[in-house]
């Protein structure tokens, strides 16, 4: 069986700069078989040796992340070693494999999939692997299928009567401002909604308003910002603190920290973006090597940033860059649906290529739909707060990969960007598909969803799961997607013939047409 594999490598060696780094990665690269690993990762940090002063270099450890595909367990300790050795060859005073466990997708014939857990440990110069089969599962392409442009045209149509569509909640009108003022507010509105504690229609009135009365705060080069930054960080929180009040209390994050970011992306702007957000795709895709012509250019430096911290720092990025807000921002920048075309040097070939966030809401609608059918799981006992339970325990990145995939796949089929179903599916997510069936009569998606179908919901509240749902998420709890079997034939809701405790809801439940209601 093929496993790709990622191992994460910390190599515990001072880089003196440019020179050194490339020295190691290039050598180190050669030295290694290309069937045995992916250095796709490796190649981005070169790229920064090359297109960096030596005195800007700012790595004195390096982390990588590796690829590779692994036949049989022997096989995987043999390379691990082989790594250990050229890694040493080059003065490394340790190569240290993070030992957690690895999830990885093993796709077979079709749609089918198993997930198998890769757990590497290191001993001297001894390296043990174990490799556990943990789930397995297909897409379903008949969900796939069904979901077509019909149905995304209505869902749409159907959800902006009960919530409003993207540009209502987002709440934003940029019609009175300039392309490089409205980069910029929508810069610093999306990077910190990940911290956003108020319904996104109160957040971004009051980033809005803000903007209206104090247009400079979100002006790098107004003269304003040359005068703040000469004062002491004391002073800029005092400066700022009445002026940004109105947006206190929308965040999750202390306001002195968020001053603090907002302080920092106004320096990243004027420093790496001539303080134009809109040229933020340009600036870093070169910065990192990244060739703007690839179709995949804009996923390629979204995934670099929202994977290293090393990047970020050797950036500037001295603020939140999350898989979600990053995600956001890229979205609401670009020719797209839910976006304002201002990010300079993205064509369209780079917005179909960009993967949505695959978050909670997002996998709740895929897993309760049956888009991912889950045919087979390894449990383990799990016992939280004096309850157990024979289940999976999953972090919700393992499941990423599976997400990005089945989302792909359904808007190909509706021949759209897979980030114009971002809001579409999230809200679906949010709003309905989170009330363990009281609010399906009135979901849009009903015609490829199996749990309506079926007056079966899959999905099981945080407090209850050990004993309701095919999944759930220990939200208030503990955070983990726990993925439960019928004990009896350890089949989940696509095949189990038992009895399965699981939550029902009435057959005499009917959709209710929001067109008919008037």
């Amino acid at each position: 069986m093929k496993i790709p594999i990622n191992i994460v490598l910390k190599v515990d060696k001072s880089f003196k700069g440019e020179n050194d780094i490339i020295k190691f990665l290039s050598t180190f690269n050669g030295s290694l078989l290309p069937d045995d690993v992916n250095m796709s990762v490796y190649s981005s940090f070169l790229k920064i040796g090359q297109y960096e002063k030596c005195k800007k270099i700012t790595f004195p450890k390096l982390v990588l992340k590796v690829k590779f595909s692994g036949n049989a367990q022997k096989e995987l300790e043999k390379i691990m070693e082989k790594l250990n050795d050229e890694l040493m060859k080059f003065g490394s005073l340790s190569a240290l494999i993070y030992g957690k466990s690895n999830f990885s997708i093993v796709w077979k014939k079709g749609l089918e999939f198993e997930c198998v857990s890769v757990l590497v440990r290191r001993t001297g110069k001894i390296f043990n692997s174990e490799i556990r089969l943990k789930m397995k599962g297909y897409l379903d392409i008949k969900v796939i299928k069904a979901f077509n442009k019909k149905i995304y045209e209505c869902s749409r149509s159907h959800l902006e009567k009960i919530s409003g569509g993207p540009r209502e909640v987002d709440s934003i009108n940029l019609s009175d401002k300039t392309r490089q003022d409205s980069a910029n507010f929508i810069f610093i509105r999306s990077l910190l909604d990940f911290i956003n504690s108020a319904p996104s229609e109160s957040f971004s009135r009051a980033f809005l308003q803000t903007s209206q009365r104090y247009p400079f705060l979100f002006e790098p080069k107004n003269k304003f910002w040359d005068k703040l930054l000469k004062e002491t960080d004391e002073q800029q929180k005092k400066i700022l603190y009445p002026l940004l009040l109105r947006t206190r209390g929308l965040t999750r994050q202390e306001f002195e920290t968020v001053i603090k970011w907002w302080v920092n992306m106004i320096i990243f702007l004027r420093k790496e973006c001539d303080g134009d957000a809109g040229k933020f795709f340009n600036a870093i895709s070169s910065k990192l090597g990244i060739d703007a012509k690839r179709k995949d250019a804009l996923e390629v430096m979204q995934s670099l940033l929202e994977n290293y911290d090393e990047i970020k720092t050797y950036l500037g990025l001295s603020f939140p860059y999350s898989l979600k807000a990053g995600r956001l921002f890229l979205t609401m920048m670009t020719k797209n649906e839910r976006g304002f075309d201002l990010m300079d040097g993205v064509n369209k070939e780079h917005v179909r290529e960009l993967n949505l966030p695959v978050d909670a809401q997002v996998l709740r609608v895929a897993l309760n739909t049956g888009l991912i059918e889950i045919t087979w799981v390894q449990t383990e006992e799990f016992e939280h707060n004096g309850r157990n339970a024979k289940v999976l325990p999953l972090m919700r990145s393992d499941m990423t990969e599976l997400g990005r995939v089945a989302w792909k796949l359904v808007a190909e089929n509706i021949n759209i960007p897979v980030i114009e179903l971002d809001y579409l599916i999230y809200s679906i997510g949010s709003l309905l598909c989170n009330r363990f069936g009281k609010s399906c009569y009135v979901c849009p998606i009903t015609d490829v969803c199996k749990s309506w179908s079926k007056r079966k919901i899959r999905e099981g509240s945080g407090v209850d799961w050990n004993r309701i749902g095919m999944f759930s998420y220990g939200k208030g709890e503990f955070d983990a997607l726990v993925i439960r079997p019928c004990e009896r034939c350890n089949g989940t809701l696509a095949k189990c013939v038992h009895k399965y405790d699981i939550l029902k809801f009435s057959s005499k439940q009917d959709k209710i047409d929001l067109d008919k209601i008037k």
